[in-house]
């Protein structure tokens, strides 16, 4: 059984995100000795909007973690801010979202 709960997700430059849904997935890049990698987050609402979430990571001296959040109301709305590469198509798969585009 799935369980909604309510999250708080800060954005930089804006106001922190909040709502209540379900995390849908999360991948990651990271390797061993790896000093950058990327790490996406997949969240639905109770309403149905999607919440992407990407954060560059790093532990380069001097170096920040960068951090994107983007809302989508549709699946083509998400696939466009997340893309079609290697760690999107996993945290696709891991969401259980179609591969492939389905035409009408």
């Amino acid at each position: 059984m799935v369980t909604v709960k309510h999250y708080r997700i800060e954005r930089p430059n804006d106001r922190p995100l909040e709502f209540d849904g379900i995390k849908l997935a999360a991948v990651s890049s990271q390797r061993a000795g790896s000093e950058r990698w990327c790490e996406l987050d997949l969240f639905r609402t109770r309403a149905g909007a999607f919440v992407f979430v990407q954060v560059g990571k790093s532990d380069v001296p001097g170096e920040s973690d960068r951090r994107y959040v983007r809302t989508a109301k549709t699946e083509s709305e998400l696939r466009r801010y997340a893309g079609t590469g290697r760690l999107a198509s996993k945290l696709y798969y891991e969401a259980g979202l179609e591969e492939s585009e389905v035409l009408p």
